[in-house]
């Protein structure tokens, strides 16, 4: 005699039914990429702006003033940049790429680099990519700022995105908080204000701290006469926003590129600077600026990078952090909530 099924046919339907929805979301995930990419982006630079809004507004300033206070200012500063210094920034990374090779064999000469070349032949590999791929990358260099101008659409799109997150996404949370039932419903407001101040400190914060090591970076390039100090600066400062792996990499680009240019004695007191910088960093502005920020397991950060990575490229390795940061502080708050004492 048969023994009866244990699964009961409403929970087929059931499971049935949530594969179904999934699909169904990762089809409309997949068909709206573009679309996402500017939701994304929008939410980035909202919960960067946020910061400022909160300043002005703990100034008794309305939100609303406060929101178009924080654009102007923004976007004043972006006009500024766009018509002075971007120019100076794409010619030099257009006359950096073009004397790549010349750079590349000067490194070559190095005992280190030719005992590594020996081994693994990287150099080689290098120079030969850069020498086929130069012309097409300082044509993309200068390229760069005409692909802005031809996106003003796209950029628009983030804009308004941006500015009625600001605006209203304190009244969207309040929406949503109404298919929360009522005994849960203040922890879980506590909990998205905790995860918002959090994620908004860190995305500030991070972007703060990248910017004033862009700008130091840069400034000891201009002191020690290097010819690419904009370009090497704005590489420095955005390398800055990907935790632990960014300083690395831009150190080794910077060091680099001035033994090259300059000779020995100048990268090594570019290195000291970057060692020097990195101690103030790491004792001193980050302690004081991310205070309040997202406190995560390094072993975790770089999972979620590249787990991010993979997922988006770079913006997804921008992006990774601040939601992976955003869950932690909203189920940590949960929790918190849930527990007995």
């Amino acid at each position: 005699m048969s023994t009866p099924s244990q699964v009961s046919p409403k929970t087929i339907w059931t499971i049935a039914l949530h594969l179904l929805l999934l699909g169904g979301i990762l089809t409309v995930m997949y068909r709206t990429g573009e679309v996402l990419t500017w939701i994304l982006l929008s939410a980035f630079l909202a919960v960067a702006l946020n910061a400022g809004v909160r300043w002005l507004e703990r100034r008794k300033l309305r939100r609303g003033w406060a929101v178009g206070g924080v654009c102007l200012i923004t976007g004043a500063v972006l006009t500024v940049a766009v018509f002075t210094i971007i120019p100076l920034v794409v010619d030099q990374i257009a006359a950096l790429v073009r004397v790549a090779p010349d750079l590349l064999t000067k490194l070559g000469n190095l005992t280190v680099v030719q005992a590594a070349e020996e081994e693994y032949h990287l150099l080689s590999q290098l120079r030969n990519w850069v020498t086929q791929n130069a012309p097409h990358l300082a044509q993309t260099a200068l390229g760069v700022v005409t692909g802005a101008f031809s996106g003003l659409l796209s950029f628009g799109m983030v804009l308004v995105l941006t500015i009625f997150m600001l605006l209203c996404g304190g009244e969207f949370t309040e929406d949503m908080l109404a298919f929360v039932t009522e005994e849960r419903r203040p922890g879980v407001r506590t909990a998205l204000r905790t995860m918002q101040t959090t994620v908004s400190a860190y995305v500030a914060g991070t972007v703060l701290i990248a910017l004033v090591g862009g700008g130091v970076i840069g400034a000891a390039l201009l002191l020690a006469g290097s010819p690419y100090y904009l370009a090497l600066g704005l590489c420095t400062a955005l390398l800055g926003l990907l935790p632990y792996l960014g300083p690395v990499m831009s150190a080794v680009l910077v060091v680099s590129t001035t033994f090259s240019t300059l000779g020995p004695w100048p990268a090594a007191a570019l290195l000291g600077v970057f060692l020097v910088y990195g101690a103030i960093e790491s004792n001193v502005l980050q302690p004081v600026i991310q205070s309040r920020s997202i406190r995560m397991n390094p072993l975790l950060v770089f999972l979620v990078m590249l787990v991010g990575t993979s997922l988006a490229g770079v913006l997804g390795a921008l992006l990774a952090l601040p939601v992976a940061g955003a869950v932690q502080s909203f189920v940590k708050q949960v929790l918190l909530r849930q527990s007995p004492s």
